[in-house]
């Protein structure tokens, strides 16, 4: 059609799309590689640290003795980074490129 402007389109040729848009992946779609077998499943990792997950992980300062608030620290910490690659992973999956 004379005037409209097509965001994503195949390039002369066939090899390469043009992606100038957005890619929905609908429910239970993926993405694969040209092989056609997808990454392998990760799972969540469960979080028994009993610390509290946040945004930032605080400096342990610790000397040769541990107080209670340095081992809440390292908990704290461990509790961060446990739930940062769990949402990675859901978001991997949310997008088909694990299982």
């Amino acid at each position: 059609m004379a005037g409209e402007n097509t965001a994503n389109y195949e390039e002369q040729g066939g090899d390469n799309w043009a992606i100038g848009g957005t890619i929905t992946i609908l429910s239970g779609g993926r993405i694969v590689p040209a092989s056609g077998t997808g990454a392998a499943a990760i799972t969540v990792m469960t979080d028994s640290t009993g610390g509290t997950a946040n945004d930032t992980l605080a400096a342990i300062t610790a000397g040769a003795s541990y107080a209670q608030a340095d081992m809440t620290a390292v908990k704290n910490a461990l509790a961060t980074l446990a739930a940062k690659v769990n949402a990675l992973i859901a978001a991997n999956q949310g997008v088909g490129i694990t299982g």
